[in-house]
This record gives C-alpha cells, structure tokens and sequence, in this order.
C-alpha cells in the first residue's frame, strides 16, 4: 500500500473536534455518572421490610376505601331497585360490589406512583373493564348463588315436611348455618372480578394470575363471613367493607409470597415504593410510558436503562448512549445483577432485589451481597 493510501485511511481528530458541544456534553455526562451525588435528595431512605409492609399496606387501605365506597353505593342502589325483580336487585348489587373495589384498589395503586399519567393509563383499561367484567361475572355469582339457595330451601322444605324441622326458630337457623358456602362462592366472582381488573391495568399476565387468586380467596373469606355478622345494615357495612379489605389483603400477601425478582426505591421521589418484576424486560426512564417511571429528577433521561433476564441471568444496559450505568459505584453500559445491587440514577437510587441464588454475579471483584 502506499504511503499517499495509508495516510488517506488515517483517522484525524484535531483540537476542534475535541472542544466540539456533544463531545464535551458526552465527557460531562460520564464524569457526572461517576460522583457521589451531593444534591439533597427527595424522599428518605427505605428498608425491604419497609417496602414490603408499605405495598401490603397499600392494598389493604384500597381494599377498605373501596369496600366503604361499595356498601355507600349498594345503599342507593337499593332504594333505586325495591320494586325491581330479584334478578336485576342481585345483578346490579354484585355489580356494584364488582366495580367499586377494583376500580378504588386500581387507582390508589396508580395514585401510589405519583404520576398523572400512570393514574390515567390504568383509568383508561380499568373503568371500561370493570363494566364489562362486573356484569358479565356478576351474572354469574347471582346463577351460582340463585341455584344454590334454591337447594337449600328444597332441602329444608322437605326437612319440615318429614317432621325434622318443627319450629321457625329451627328453620332460620337451618338456613344461617349453611348460607355461608353459598355466598362466600358467590362473593368469589366478585374478588375474581377485582383481580381480573386489576390484573389488565397493570398489563402482566404474571401478575393477572396473583390478582386473580388473591381476589378468589379475599372474596370467599368476605361471603363467608358475612352472615357471623349480627343486624342487617351492620351485617352489610361491616361485611362488605370486610370484602374490601380482604381482597386487598389478599392480593397483597399472595404478590409478596410470590415475588421472585423486585425493584425497591431507596432514595429519590418515590422513595420506599417497590416494583415487582412480573416480565423478562422492563424499561426505567423518566417517562410515564416507562415501566417503572422515576420522577422529581430531572438527571433522569426519558429512558434510561433496561433490565432484561434471559435464562436465569439479569443484566441492566444503558439505553442513553451519553449516561451510561452506575452498578455499585461503577460505571458502565452493561452489568449483571446479583441480589441487592445499588444503582444509581441522577440523584435517585434503587435496589434490584432476587430470591434466586443463580443471581450472585461478581462485579469487578468478588460477589457482593446486600
């Protein structure tokens, strides 16, 4: 080759194209990446216990809230169907139940993030779902419930007819002691409905089933005990709130037995929040689009890194080529993750957390565990 061709392929940077804006924006932002953030940060800093307790808690004041609101809303709609026929009654009251628990659980948890958008992202699938959800299995419980009601008064018709049964007193407490199956599974449909809708606003299928099985067993648990509970109105304020209350708790302990792989917020905006990772890749950013929004930061790009797990190793990769990841006070454009990894986001912090041992990865060093 000759020396006029080796001198053409030769790679010229003067002092110009080093004092250029974006080179020096992209030097600023690594350096920037690299300190200890001495801003004063918003939020103060969580334990997991801390976080676990507060997702639970969550939950459970949004299982109360919409219990209250269900058993105000019953109420009226009692007055408004007296002359209706029984199925109309049953159908709108379970309705009722349906839509106003899962609706109150689906926008305090969207509320919980602190974002306008997030809380009009899950209105928009939560509210149309929770109509067509609430009729459609509302239908269901007042068939189930209906049919099985309906054996029950055949059975004790035939107990009075035979002798067995001689008294009122004795055939009201027949009915009582063996109404509690039936309505439990009928309340069911109404804990299901509430997970189903719930389950659609978060858009995982991972976490639909948790709902799901966390609003069977809140809704059995809230029929069953409904007819312990002594005076008709009281009977109804206190069961129905019970409901509530029992779905979400429900929902809330089953997500947290299950929970494999999570995201705790330590410092920053939404300090003491706690994702749960439900899909294989989620995306952090500043954006409401992003699954996990980080907010009051203005350090934080739009969107900032990924973190993806294929088989049974997670990584996190930069996805702004100017800032790249901070793992553990190192700097990088991809890391694995192993159980209690700090990451750094402007001024916010988070802590990837893992149940799985496969997730202990050296970092620059031996492995490091929280």
């Amino acid at each position: 080759m000759s020396e006029n061709n080796q001198d053409a392929n030769k790679i010229r940077i003067s002092l110009d194209d080093l004092a250029a804006a974006d080179v020096t924006k992209r030097v600023e932002d690594m350096e920037a990446a690299k300190k200890v953030v001495m801003v004063r940060q918003v939020g103060i800093p969580t334990k997991e216990r801390g976080a676990s307790l507060r997702a639970i808690a969550t939950f459970l004041g949004a299982g109360l809230l919409g219990g209250l609101f269900a058993f105000a809303m019953t109420q009226l709609q009692t007055q408004l169907t007296k002359d209706s026929s029984v199925l109309i009654s049953n159908l709108s009251f379970t309705f009722l139940l349906a839509f106003c628990i899962s609706l109150v659980i689906v926008l305090v948890e969207a509320i919980s993030t602190r974002s306008a958008s997030k809380i009009g992202q899950a209105a928009i699938i939560a509210i149309p779902a929770a109509i067509v959800l609430s009729l459609a299995l509302g239908f269901l419980a007042h068939s189930l419930y209906s049919a099985m009601m309906q054996n029950l008064f055949d059975e004790l018709q035939r107990l009075i007819q035979n002798g067995t049964i001689t008294t009122e007193a004795q055939a009201i407490e027949y009915q009582l002691s063996r109404n509690h199956i039936p309505r439990g599974l009928a309340w069911m449909f109404v804990g299901v409905t509430g997970g189903l809708i719930i389950g659609l606003a978060s858009r995982s299928g991972k976490r639909l089933l948790m709902t799901v099985l966390g609003g069977a067993l809140g809704g059995f648990l809230g029929g069953f005990v409904f007819d312990f509970i002594p005076g008709v109105l009281a009977a109804q304020a206190v069961g129905i709130s019970l409901l509530g209350v029992l779905i979400g708790l429900s929902m809330s302990l089953i997500e947290q037995v299950a929970k494999s792989q999570w995201i705790e917020i330590i410092t920053g905006g939404m300090a003491g929040k706690q994702f749960i990772l439900y899909k294989n890749e989620i995306v952090i950013g500043s954006a409401p689009n992003c699954d996990i929004q980080l907010i009051k930061d203005s350090a934080i790009p739009v969107q900032a890194a990924r973190i993806s797990t294929r088989n049974s190793q997670t990584v996190i990769e930069s996805l702004h080529p100017g800032i790249p990841c901070n793992v553990e006070g190192q700097v990088g454009s991809r890391f694995p993750l192993f159980d209690g990894a700090n990451i750094q986001f402007g001024s916010t912090q988070i802590r990837y957390r893992s149940k799985s041992k496969s997730d202990d990865v050296e970092l620059g060093g031996p492995v490091v565990r929280s």
